[in-house]
């Protein structure tokens, strides 16, 4: 409101990623893997070419797949983002996962964690390194009514300087979706965010209530 306007396009980056599994199959059920992950970082506008950086992901890990009703994946490894000489590089041990168990016919259950490397243009830090998890359900009250809830939590570390750490500390959402025939479905989402920032004066609350319509043909 005070009439001062910001560029972002310093914030302007290409992202490269590529990605090698080898996967040992020990029985049907369950599958051994090793996995390697490189990426770099390229930043479009010259005056802040210090902030590219190539990163590598190393991770060992375990698929379960059982019955038809639970399947999941489990890590843990190690990340490493490497900067030039003026940013300090970011790494830390890498571990996650996520699953999905369809508790009957009509109700499932999802989850999640991941750990990784997030860009910032934060004065003095390298890069933020992300914890982020989540946890949702699903029930059909009837073929045609859908309801979910989902519960996630993402916590946001500064890493190489500028003394910060930003807690997004709760994330929630309820939503309903009725669908009355093949082409047309009916809704309604509530999500309430909480943000918790370094500076507290910073911090809120956001209620979001959504009401949707949808045609597919």
């Amino acid at each position: 409101r005070s009439g001062v306007s910001f560029d972002n396009s310093n914030r302007n980056r290409r992202h490269f990623l590529s990605t090698i599994r080898l996967a040992y199959g020990r029985s049907d059920h369950y599958n051994l893997y090793l996995q390697g992950q490189y990426n770099r970082r390229l930043y479009d506008n010259s005056g802040v070419s210090y902030r590219d950086s190539i990163g590598y992901d190393w991770r060992t890990g375990l698929s379960v797949h059982l019955t038809g009703k639970l399947q999941g994946d489990f890590y843990l490894g190690y990340l490493l983002q490497e900067y030039g000489s003026d940013f300090k590089d970011v790494s830390g041990v890498n571990y996650g996962g996520n699953f999905v168990w369809n508790i009957n016919g009509i109700t499932s259950l999802s989850g999640g964690v991941e750990r990784q490397v997030v860009e910032t243009t934060l004065a003095g830090s390298s890069a933020i390194l992300r914890m982020d998890g989540h946890i949702e359900l699903q029930h059909a009250l009837r073929d045609n009514i859908i309801l979910e809830a989902r519960l996630s939590a993402l916590d946001d570390v500064y890493k190489g300087g500028g003394a910060r750490n930003d807690n997004l500390s709760a994330q929630s959402h309820l939503g309903v979706e009725y669908r009355p025939n093949d082409v047309l479905s009916f809704g309604v989402d509530y999500d309430y965010l909480n943000r918790n920032f370094a500076n507290r004066a910073g911090d809120y609350d956001n209620h979001k209530m959504l009401f949707i319509a949808q045609y597919a043909y």
